[in-house]
């Protein structure tokens, strides 16, 4: 009976993949498994989840096997998640994603990184497009709630005389749009 489930779950599933295409082409074209960056709350860790769910799709991850590559992941202070966690067996991939989100998401962080951005000067031989780059990341940082799509006028535009102020290097003017 279990048998004949398990066959039928599993036919099901082809079936489903093959109606879709296979995996997408990821890892036919790769041949081999990608392995998850390990996690040690040193990188944002939406950056690190955006990467983690690439891999995940490119090797057809389902959510148990996602769930036990994130844990495996983590290291250092990260670990410390999953003391909390009561039985390791039943662990979730949408508990152990949240409980990290509580734990290092960029929440916790946005005022470091709102700090990191106000303050942040062009180095000596730095150039700008470098510059404008790390201005970029810390302002997605230092103000997770807004994106592209979702972000109000004011705070756009908050953001964008933040970055007129940052300062450049020693001995070069700041250039500055003309008031209208």
């Amino acid at each position: 009976m279990v048998l004949e489930e398990l066959k039928q779950f599993r036919e099901e599933r082809y079936q489903e993949r093959q109606e879709r295409g296979g995996d997408g082409g990821a890892r036919r074209n790769l041949g081999y498994k990608l392995k998850p960056d390990v996690f040690d709350g040193t990188v944002p860790l939406r950056e690190n989840f955006a990467q983690f769910s690439l891999i995940a799709r490119a090797n057809d991850w389902n959510k148990p096997a996602k769930a036990v590559a994130l844990a495996s992941s983590l290291r250092g202070k990260t670990q410390a998640v999953l003391y909390s966690v009561a039985d390791a067996e039943s662990l979730e991939f949408a508990e152990l994603k949240s409980k990290l989100k509580l734990q290092f998401g960029e929440s916790e962080f946005a005022q470091d990184y709102y700090h990191q951005f106000i303050n942040r000067k062009q180095r000596f031989g730095e150039d700008f497009s470098t510059l404008g780059a790390d201005l970029e990341r810390l302002s997605r940082l230092a103000y997770p709630e807004c994106s592209h799509e979702n972000c109000s006028w004011g705070k756009k535009e908050s953001v964008k005389r933040r970055r007129d102020v940052v300062g450049t290097e020693p001995g070069r003017k700041k250039q500055r749009s003309p008031k209208k």
